[in-house]
């Protein structure tokens, strides 16, 4: 980002300019390697910490700046960062390789496996286009960031704390933590995984206000992501497979059961969902838990203040509150802290509710990308019959 872009700080406050060798990112793929095992809370030795720091790259730029609380479980970051990173590229990819697989079917390039017919031979299903595209979708949503190098992208660039400040030259730390404003202003994607006790860190709270007072409008944006979304998803995409993704077997196990391939019934054919019909009781308590914690976001912003949030160190709050002073109140504590605070009660809450939602009752959203592609088993099912009656 020009260095015009920016906005400048006066004397003391979060440094935008830093020693080039200093502003490193980590690939996306580091971030999500062995289910984001970067992520975890675990002590690391100074030869782990070193080895993680060199696999960084010296950037001019950053896609993402991950904001967290290392109190939260890996696994849920590893899911939610699945689900920013990887949903797009993962709902093509189960779309195109079912149509692909289902045109060279109709074309008569590949033969067509695991076909039934339903009663009266009215209906042709067949199974692998099924399958080629879940496949397809699973491959994709897990290893995008590794596979965008054959379709010539490059590395998707991050920050994370952990790995992209030296933990090992003490010299080069504090250099990088007092530059941590360089690494915000050359961020392009501000993103919050956010938790239940996201507002309760000190730091946290801290990153969120100097994006802020650094951030590009229309250049720089802020994304809110619960870590409630990805639980959610998990138990409908399980639900819905199992219902759906059977249908491209009955070819396999229809005759085990007794059942001609070559006439199968309505009542078969709806039998088959079963397994997955159960399953949604589990989708439902998910939902549940998720509306919970949806309303606990609100009561959390109803009664949010800086000066209620804890600290690793307590000696790290004066300097936290002498910022924001300058950044929201020209120097003044109290009518600093007073403006943040009411920043994140109103410009903050209207960022979470552009991502899930205004606060109704017993109702919470989640985007429709992350909907498609936990639905991905009956819209396969749906694109096969697609292709049967129309492509054939």
């Amino acid at each position: 980002m020009p260095a015009a872009e920016k906005k400048k700080l006066v004397d003391g406050e979060l440094g935008l300019t830093m020693d080039p060798s200093l502003l490193r990112g980590a690939t996306a793929d580091l971030l999500i390697k062995n289910r984001s095992e970067i992520f975890s809370s675990n002590v690391l030795s100074q030869k782990d910490l070193a080895q993680l720091h060199e696999s960084t790259a010296i950037v001019s730029f950053l896609h993402d700046f991950f904001s967290h609380s290392w109190r939260t479980a890996r696994l849920d970051k590893w899911a939610a960062l699945l689900l920013y990173l990887n949903a797009q590229a993962a709902a093509l990819a189960l779309v195109a390789g079912a149509v692909f697989w289902a045109l060279l079917e109709n074309f008569g390039v590949v033969p067509r496996l695991l076909v039934w017919y339903m009663e009266d031979r009215h209906e042709m299903t067949t199974g692998m286009p099924i399958l080629v595209g879940f496949v397809s979708g699973v491959t994709f949503l897990i290893h995008w960031q590794r596979i965008r190098a054959f379709f010539g992208l490059g590395p998707r660039y991050c920050f994370l704390d952990k790995v992209c400040i030296d933990q090992v030259n003490d010299s080069r730390k504090a250099a990088g933590i007092a530059s941590l404003g360089a690494f915000l202003g050359s961020a392009e994607n501000f993103v919050v995984l956010f938790s239940p006790d996201y507002f309760s860190r000190l730091w946290c709270c801290y990153e969120l206000a100097a994006f802020r007072h650094l951030q590009v409008a229309g250049k720089q944006k802020i994304t809110f992501l619960p870590l409630a979304f990805p639980r959610v998803l998990f138990a409908n995409a399980v639900a819905i497979a199992a219902a759906c993704v059977p249908h491209a077997f009955i070819s396999v196990f229809g005759p085990w059961l007794g059942i001609d391939i070559n006439n199968v019934s309505t009542n078969f054919y709806g039998a088959v969902t079963y397994p997955g019909s159960l399953l949604w009781c589990w989708t439902m308590y998910e939902c549940q838990r998720y509306v919970d914690a949806r309303d606990m976001i609100d009561e959390q912003l109803d009664n949010f203040s800086i000066t209620k949030t804890e600290c690793h160190d307590e000696k790290d709050r004066p300097r936290v509150e002498r910022e924001i002073a300058k950044w929201f109140g020209n120097g003044d504590r109290d009518e600093g802290i007073q403006k943040f605070d009411q920043y994140v009660k109103t410009d903050v809450r209207e960022l979470i509710e552009d991502m899930v939602g205004k606060r109704k009752p017993f109702s919470a959203s989640i985007p429709w990308l992350y909907i498609f592609v936990s639905s991905a088993g009956a819209i396969l099912l749906d694109l096969v019959d697609f292709a049967t009656f129309y492509l054939l």
